[in-house]
């Protein structure tokens, strides 16, 4: 059965030579590589940007499976993928790279919907944008969530986002 499904992805080597069985192939696309890759990388052009934001788009990793092995992986993944999509949104310019940055707020969003740096991102960008009602309903989504998470406020009212928050960009 297994041999089965391993003919349909192509042609491709399979090995134990460490002690862990490891998949080789030139043919087979695994976005999970790419996606170390493109995090190794010591800058990323706006193009490995928009592929790492393609990788990611969908949000947590393996997110129907539910092993509780996998639990630490997965978290961890998820930590590295926010602490770099806000390291490439505060080298970005919030007035050249706005859109950019309401696409990173909101795949952050995906993996934390609760992440207060990606909120300020968002509503700013917004902002730079001219879509005041966005911003806002942006904040006010987050702070119903909030509310609905903690149980109790969040505590940064709407027109003080830009001084509460830690997060830094570019302006």
């Amino acid at each position: 059965r297994l041999k089965g499904i391993l003919e349909k992805l192509g042609t491709f080597d399979i090995n134990n030579d460490t002690g862990y069985w490891k998949l080789r192939s030139s043919d087979i696309f695994i976005d999970y590589f790419r996606y170390k890759e493109l995090l190794a990388k010591d800058s990323m052009n706006k193009a490995d940007i928009e592929e790492l934001l393609a990788v990611v788009s969908n949000g947590n990793l393996l997110p129907t499976t539910d092993y509780e092995w996998m639990d630490p992986f997965k978290d961890e993944a998820s930590n590295e993928t926010i602490e770099t999509l806000l390291r490439v949104a505060a080298n970005l310019n919030m007035q050249d790279d706005t859109r950019l940055i309401l696409k990173l707020a909101d795949i952050i969003f995906k993996f934390d919907y609760l992440n207060e740096h990606a909120l300020y991102l968002k509503c700013k960008a917004y902002g730079v944008l001219g879509q005041h009602a966005g911003a806002k309903n942006a904040y006010d989504k987050f702070v119903e969530e909030y509310k609905r998470a903690y149980g109790t406020a969040f505590n940064v009212p709407f027109n003080d986002l830009d001084s509460k928050c830690t997060c830094h960009h570019r302006p």
